[in-house]
């Protein structure tokens, strides 16, 4: 498979895949003074009126000594797929992303929120390209901004390549 990337928007260029598969991912686990929590799901429901995808993945931990430290790690993504020909379809993405720690390092608290609208061509199992427009929220040490966003993604896999047979 060949790919290349360019500056990009993780939430809105590629839908995430889970490492578990589709399904919901729970758990906690205790590492001396640190727990961590996990929630994660990959859940698609086929409608009528397109494909509604929910991918979800959260981690927290808290580290306890004389006091309580905290960090929370979210990444959101709800995406619907709507199929109108042949390899086509009409795309809406929206993403979340928070990270917050309670102790007072340097980036204690970042926050980006998203939304975007494309359409997906994928002609055969080998190949794909999507473009998406949308705008974009995001917070990072109390400043706060919003922008237009633009994003061109695709791929194509190549089997079997041979050139000549000497």
């Amino acid at each position: 498979m060949m790919s290349g990337y360019a500056q990009q928007i993780a939430p809105l260029l590629q839908q995430p895949n889970a490492s578990y598969g589709r399904g919901i991912e729970f758990g906690v686990d205790k590492i001396t003074n640190t727990f961590v929590w996990i929630g994660n799901a990959d859940v698609a429901i086929p409608t009528d009126i397109g494909e509604l995808r929910l991918y979800n993945q959260y981690r927290s931990s808290a580290f306890r000594t004389v006091t309580l430290a905290t960090r929370d790690d979210q990444f959101s993504q709800l995406s619907w797929a709507y199929p109108f020909s042949s390899g086509l379809k009409a795309i809406v993405r929206q993403g979340w992303v928070l990270s917050r720690d309670s102790r007072s390092v340097g980036l204690n608290s970042l926050e980006r929120l998203n939304a975007a609208a494309g359409i997906r061509y994928e002609p055969s199992p080998v190949g794909m390209v999507e473009a998406l427009a949308g705008i974009e929220a995001s917070s990072q040490l109390g400043i706060r901004a919003t922008r237009p966003l633009i994003s061109t993604s695709g791929w194509f896999q190549v089997q079997d390549l041979q050139i000549g047979n000497m």
